[in-house]
């Protein structure tokens, strides 16, 4: 939801943290990128950290084509959620943030020079969130934390960074702001909407109750993990 080296780049994080022996995760992974490839569809034109008026025009012509890799790809494939939330992405939450940015995509785009005037401190808080949240991935790799102690820790990060952000950026046009922190705030996970009280102006957008994939993101928090979390392998 940051920047490219932070979020979004499925492939590349999820490879890193999670074995492909864990079942239907390298299919469902190979099947998403060859549906992206085969739609034409450039997995960084989908990231819309990386906030150009070029990127975010490309992000909103495919936004749709690109859910539907994603959830078709998915399937019923437990550990692709599991990990998903993990990582913090909610399939659901992702529409509805991608939805409200584009939606007011011309008064984002407009507000991207003074944006990029603050960027040096805001990359330093997009790195330090980053640190913070793999240092709690290693816990919960290592069985230090539960995954109900991993949220209750993960979730306050990312909310305060978001905070912390749109301070260093209140210099900017007044709706341009607005727009940062509703689609930050829009595409927390749910859970993490929960844990840290967080509700953006996108959430009406969609029914998250919509979303076979928001449905089966709650049976799986709400549910004891039955798989083992490995950490990477050397």
């Amino acid at each position: 939801m940051w920047t490219s080296h932070v979020r979004f780049i499925i492939l590349d994080i999820l490879l890193v943290w999670i074995p492909f022996s864990l079942c239907c995760l390298e299919e469902t992974l190979n099947t998403y990128v060859e549906c992206l490839a085969q739609k034409d569809i450039d997995q960084e034109s989908l990231t819309p950290s990386n906030f150009t008026s070029e990127m975010i025009e490309n992000l909103c012509k495919k936004k749709e084509d690109a859910f539907r890799c994603m959830s078709s790809a998915a399937g019923n494939c437990v550990q692709y959620y599991q990990q998903m939330l993990i990582m913090g992405m909610d399939i659901a939450s992702i529409r509805i943030a991608y939805t409200g940015l584009c939606n007011d995509k011309d008064t984002f785009v407009a507000g991207l020079p003074c944006f990029y005037t603050h960027y040096t401190k805001v990359a330093h808080v997009y790195d330090l969130i980053v640190n913070r949240s793999v240092a709690l991935r290693d816990k919960l790799c290592t069985y230090e934390l539960s995954i109900g102690e991993y949220f209750q820790q993960y979730c306050p990060i990312w909310k305060a960074g978001i905070d912390d952000v749109i301070r260093l950026v209140q210099s900017c046009e007044p709706n341009f702001v607005d727009v940062l922190r509703n689609y930050n705030y829009a595409v927390l996970p749910n859970k993490c909407k929960v844990i840290t009280d967080t509700t953006s102006a996108y959430d009406h957008l969609y029914s998250s109750g919509s979303f076979p994939t928001a449905r089966l993101a709650e049976y799986i928090l709400n549910s004891v993990f039955s798989f083992i979390l490995i950490a990477r392998q050397n």
